[in-house]
């Protein structure tokens, strides 16, 4: 029953049409946001480079990149830090089942990626400090 009344949910007709139209040009956002990732991922490789400690599990097609945090280091402390004192949002890998890592959103503007980024960096620092 909970399954026929999903199938039996109608749409309004003037919502199908938007929808038929954006399917149109599917292909080209489709490119767009893969473009998107592929420069956030570049620009996160570089700054992971200069990082110590840190290593990432490359997506292989996702819009989210898992960072490794260092041994010792919290994602849930991380992860409240960043959104108390830096209004950054990230997601603490123990969510997915994967403690010990943070979890990045690539589809973003490039402005965002490169300021949250320092923002990690800085509260890391933070929490490493004795």
């Amino acid at each position: 029953e909970i399954v026929f009344s999903y199938l039996e949910h109608q749409v309004p007709a003037p919502c199908e049409y938007i929808a038929l139209l954006a399917l149109r040009r599917a292909p080209e956002w489709i490119r767009r946001c893969q473009d998107i990732v592929a420069r956030n991922l570049a620009i996160l490789q570089t700054w992971l480079a200069g990082q110590d400690g840190l290593s990432m599990v490359t997506p292989e097609g996702g819009t989210v990149a898992l960072l490794q945090l260092p041994p010792g280091v919290d994602a849930r402390a991380l992860s409240t830090r960043l959104r108390e004192q830096f209004h950054t949002l990230t997601v603490p890998g123990d969510f997915f089942g994967a403690p010990g890592f943070l979890r990045i959103s690539l589809g973003t503007v490039e402005e965002t990626i490169h300021q949250g980024l320092k923002q990690v960096s800085q509260a890391l620092h933070q929490l490493r400090r004795p």
